[in-house]
């Protein structure tokens, strides 16, 4: 079977299958880009952050995160990979613009009938929706810096060989295809991120600790290339890099 057709089945059978039995769904993400890149350790200086000022950044998978509108002011260009762009993109926006509202109503409701303090929780919902928004409003007026990719992280598809300064796993790698073998697609889309990212440029990669870590780390060392692994925030997160040399 085409790698691409295998990608593409198991995709739309993880996230599109709307049979009863089947619990999937595509989530906006809840963490914002504003504390992903702080902890890689960026820190923003008035509007822009200066590592990023005039590089080529990669986000692979980005999907609906506000990641690519937090770096577009320092960027020269981002592009944002993920099988979704392949879709009707304004209709799962719709979807998930939704979804934000009703969960914001949900928590205000159980706040006032349990007297449960979930101000970081609501704070944290209207954010979502609120970056949402702006991928609603990017439709009528995109925004120049940011090029949508539909490929899949295993095969990435038009992004020249050594030609980004920055590639981001932001969240993703435990959610790819693992029918066969979850690791070996984690080095796939580990080595298609190593080919397009520059010498000297760098890899990042952040998940939750308690999602599929050990493959994670395991297919990591699966590969030669120089990487920094560590857990930070209480063991929260797993945080990797990889220097291209």
């Amino acid at each position: 079977m085409d790698k691409q057709k295998s990608l593409k089945d198991a995709y739309e059978k993880k996230y599109f299958d709307k049979t009863p039995h089947v619990k999937n769904s595509r989530v906006a993400p809840q963490t914002p880009g504003t504390k992903v890149v702080k902890i890689f350790g960026f820190e923003k200086k008035w509007d822009i952050y200066p590592e990023f000022e005039n590089k080529n950044v990669t986000d692979i998978w980005g999907g609906l995160s506000n990641f690519a509108f937090e770096l577009s002011p320092s960027v020269q260009k981002i592009i944002v990979v993920d099988p979704t762009y392949q879709y009707n993109l304004q209709e799962c926006v719709e979807e998930q613009y939704q979804k934000a509202t009703k969960r914001i109503q949900s928590t205000i409701e159980v706040q006032s009938t349990s007297k449960k303090d979930l101000t970081e929780n609501l704070k944290l919902e209207k954010e979502v929706a609120e970056w949402i928004q702006k991928r609603r409003q990017n439709f009528i007026n995109p925004d120049p810096k940011i090029e949508l990719n539909s490929s899949f992280a295993q095969d990435l598809k038009w992004i020249s060989e050594n030609s980004q300064d920055f590639v981001f796993f932001n969240f993703v790698l435990h959610t790819l295809k693992d029918e066969i073998s979850l690791e070996d697609e984690i080095v796939a889309a580990v080595n298609n991120a190593y080919r397009i990212t520059k010498v000297w440029g760098k890899i990042y990669g952040i998940h939750d600790a308690v999602s599929k870590e050990d493959e994670i780390i395991n297919a990591l060392s699966k590969t030669d290339y120089t990487r920094d692994a560590r857990h930070k925030e209480h063991k929260k997160y797993t945080v990797f890099i990889i220097d291209k040399k």
